[in-house]
């Protein structure tokens, strides 16, 4: 009996092989999935080879995909996007550079979107995205969200904002990225601090520093300068005077 069985996955086993490879069912289900890995399971599944050129980097592609008894030949359509594509050849899938131009190069573009947020998760309005090239860039609307069109021979996008620190983000052909930038502390100590008699870096000053933020000062109706402080500086006192001759503080 066991014999038999064995002879029946065996027989099931040469049917299955002798189909056409774009006939042949691929099932499996990759999230994020190296592009290696998935090649070595489309090699298991389909005995088939695998070609590509040296211009492409497999180690830096991802698939995300769910396969379910699907012919090698849509299968191919689902695991390879821009700028890859696969071909069936006999029995050989011939992986390559979409869109060729005159340098022989991809022309392919990929149009990557994405937020950009703070440490807390707010919004970074105005922050920059640039190519490691820095051919191509863009800015974040008011919402943190940005969108920005990319060649294949761009590989990293160059996240910054003033005041934290630079990102490089791996493409990876990927569409969605999305970035939390955070504050940059190495420049604190760097930064100019305006006082009553000029302006000095906050590294430089012996004495202490208050700050009054204008968007403090805008909540509350103040109708002088001297009111808007008010108890708004620690160790400062402040009296307001009729500004008579004979008036004292």
């Amino acid at each position: 009996m066991k014999r038999l069985i064995k002879l029946g996955v065996s027989l099931l086993s040469a049917l299955l092989l002798s189909l056409p490879l774009g006939a042949q069912m691929v099932t499996a289900s990759f999230d994020g999935t190296p592009l290696p890995d998935v090649i070595a399971k489309l090699k298991e599944q389909t005995g088939c080879s695998v070609i590509s050129s040296d211009k492409i980097d497999l180690e830096s592609y991802t698939v995300t995909a769910s396969l379910n008894k699907t012919p090698l030949s849509e299968a191919l359509s689902k695991i390879f996007k821009a700028p890859l594509s696969a071909e069936l050849k006999g029995n050989v899938i011939a992986i390559s550079l979409t869109g060729t131009g005159k340098d022989g190069q991809t022309a392919r573009k990929l149009k990557i979107s994405g937020f950009v947020r703070d440490e807390n998760g707010d919004p970074l309005p105005g922050a920059g995205v640039v190519t490691d090239d820095g051919k191509t860039g863009t800015m974040t609307s008011s919402n943190g969200r940005y969108e920005i069109t990319v060649s294949d021979r761009q590989h990293i996008l160059k996240f910054s904002f003033l005041g934290y620190t630079t990102q490089e983000i791996l493409i990876s052909g990927r569409t969605t990225i999305n970035v939390d930038l955070a504050p940059d502390m190495s420049n604190e100590l760097n930064e100019l601090v305006v006082i009553g008699y000029g302006t000095a870096r906050k590294s430089d000053l012996t004495g202490s520093v208050s700050t009054v933020k204008m968007s403090d000062i805008a909540q509350a109706p103040n109708t002088s300068l001297d009111q808007a402080l008010q108890g708004r500086l620690a160790g400062v006192d402040i009296m307001s005077t009729s500004g008579a001759p004979v008036c004292h503080a």
